[in-house]
């Protein structure tokens, strides 16, 4: 499961709700097939795509 973790994913769900802007980000930067490259920096740009968000929409 922590490999799952390490995968490189980035899920941007936004809902609207009663006035409400809801963002999922994921960083997984390791892949449990060996035959794909793992991608280190992946947390870390999950951390500053969520910083992003929120600075645009002032959260």
């Amino acid at each position: 499961m922590k490999k799952i973790f390490l995968l490189t994913i980035i899920i941007i769900t936004s809902i609207t709700m009663l006035g409400e802007t809801k963002a999922l980000v994921i960083g997984i930067g390791e892949y449990q097939d060996e035959t794909i490259t793992d991608l280190p920096g992946a947390i870390k740009d999950a951390e500053q795509f969520k910083e992003t968000i929120l600075c645009r929409h002032r959260l």
